[in-house]
């Protein structure tokens, strides 16, 4: 067992203990389905955090919001929180990922410093760990028989991204410990872990108001993941509202007298009559 779960376990005991709820690799969060749960927080620098289902679309879908009220710390400059689950089995089928699994892959939403859930620059880091029942008995024990396995540090971009992290370069955090092996499509129970850190060292230094990211399409995969294409709005809902009504061609017909940039529907010449005549043609012949 490596320091860094050694001390946070410690640390959280400073905080209420939270329940979780056990949950499928991969996960997607959508409605109906339990998120992973709040596991560890570590050091002063963490007052309090949680997790909860959020309605943001991240990936597709649902989301789950892991948010942490930061702070100063005299003595530490490093925090962090854990959420996860400490065990699933195989044979309950919440280990459903792909037998030639070799991505462990992760879509984040983290908002820019200047979002007014932020207040400051700083940038979180982001650790995955992955443990298995090598010896079978049910029961994942990293100090005495079992893996744990720690992926490269990530730092978390602004905006949405998704992080792709090849199963190889996950390294073993006590070679002493367990089979060396990754044998992730086959042990029969596993955990998965994910660390959201700040420090001084990371870009912008260390974080210590509230901060929030939204993470969703957690898993092991074959390949790559993408986020899906957003389908582009349809020129003739002016209003965006996903509906080509009446109020469509009102709210145009403002914009236009108004002669507002909007208005500029074939964006030739600035606002013209042929604006006009190209927006209704559209209406009246909308994406289908």
């Amino acid at each position: 067992m490596h320091m860094r779960f050694t001390i946070p376990i410690l640390a959280a005991a400073m905080i209420s203990p939270v329940a979780y709820a056990q949950s499928a690799i991969p996960h997607d969060f959508e409605a109906g389905q339990a998120p992973f749960g709040p596991l560890f927080s570590y050091f002063g620098g963490v007052q309090s955090f949680g997790i909860e289902p959020s309605t943001i679309t991240v990936f597709t879908g649902r989301s789950l919001r892991c948010w942490a009220n930061f702070r100063h710390d005299n003595l530490f400059r490093v925090a962090g929180v854990g959420l996860g689950t400490l065990g699933l089995d195989r044979s309950s089928g919440m280990l459903g990922f792909p037998a030639d699994a070799s991505i462990f892959s992760i879509a984040v939403q983290s908002p820019p410093s200047t979002a007014p859930e932020n207040y400051v620059s700083g940038q979180l880091q982001l650790i995955i760990t992955l443990r298995e029942d090598d010896d079978n008995d049910g029961v994942i024990d990293v100090t005495e028989a079992d893996d744990e396995w720690d992926s490269p540090k990530v730092l978390i971009l602004p905006g949405t991204n998704v992080y792709n992290i090849p199963l190889s370069q996950f390294t073993d955090t006590d070679p002493f410990v367990g089979n060396n092996i990754r044998n992730f499509g086959t042990t029969g129970r596993m955990a998965c872990l994910i660390t959201i850190e700040t420090r001084t060292t990371y870009p912008g230094g260390i974080i210590e108001t509230p901060r929030s990211i939204w993470i969703d399409h957690v898993g092991l995969y074959s390949t790559n993941q993408i986020l899906p294409a957003v389908p582009r709005p349809c020129p003739a809902d002016f209003d965006r509202n996903g509906l080509i009504t009446l109020q469509d061609i009102f709210d145009y017909l403002t914009a236009w007298f108004a002669n507002t940039p909007a208005a500029d529907f074939n964006t030739i010449g600035g606002t013209t009559l042929e604006d006009l005549f190209d927006f209704l043609s559209t209406w009246f012949a909308p994406c289908p």
